[in-house]
């Protein structure tokens, strides 16, 4: 009967760590297949202009001058992006610290929101590749990819109000935005698409 026991213990222990093998040599694989895959939730905005979420480290500073990123921006009211790593790889990091509660998402596009939405656009008129975040890239960058989006596709443009307003939702949840949490902020974002404010076409 033990040794029975033990067989069967023997053999789902050996079942347990062969899966875990497997699932690691996969996810090494993955990352070694793709080229990016470090940074998390990252994305491209535009030409010049990504996404993403929280940076952790000297690997995911390395994706972004691979990807000829000059200027990082920040949108985390807390964390802090490492100095020593930006000046490793001669980022120009800057913080537009935000903070985003449901309480208060109805005033989310206050000052320095807009102030990293110029920020952007300063960036790439000068040439420079920017990459903007926040801790899961989805919510505050969510934001600010939206704006960006919609002032490509409506500033001195004729548009079509619906299907910009389809594109800017599936983008926002494609990349997790939390309606659910910030639904005042998410209906606002999609106002944008019919009536702009005058700060995105300034």
């Amino acid at each position: 009967m033990l040794l029975r026991f033990l067989d069967r213990q023997t053999y789902v222990n050996f079942f347990v760590f062969f899966s875990l093998l497997l699932i690691t040599l996969s996810t090494l694989f993955t990352l070694s297949t793709s080229t990016h895959a470090s940074v998390r939730n990252l994305g491209t905005v535009d030409d010049g202009i990504y996404r993403g979420g929280r940076l952790y480290g000297h690997v995911d500073f390395q994706t972004l001058s691979e990807l000829g990123v000059d200027t990082i921006i920040n949108l985390e009211y807390f964390h802090k992006d490492s100095a020593a790593l930006c000046h490793r790889f001669n980022f120009d990091c800057k913080k537009y610290g935000i903070l985003l509660l449901p309480v208060v998402s109805t005033r989310f596009y206050h000052e320095r929101f807009k102030a990293a939405f110029r920020a952007v656009l300063r960036a790439r008129a000068e040439g420079k590749t920017v990459f903007f975040h926040c801790h899961h890239g989805s919510d505050r960058a969510g934001t600010l990819s939206a704006a960006l989006m919609i002032r490509k596709r409506v500033c001195g443009k004729d548009y079509d109000p619906e299907s910009l307003r389809k594109e800017i939702s599936d983008t926002l949840l494609a990349y997790g935005f939390k309606a659910r949490y910030f639904p005042n902020l998410y209906k606002e974002i999609i106002s944008w698409t019919k009536n702009p404010p005058t700060w995105i076409c300034d």
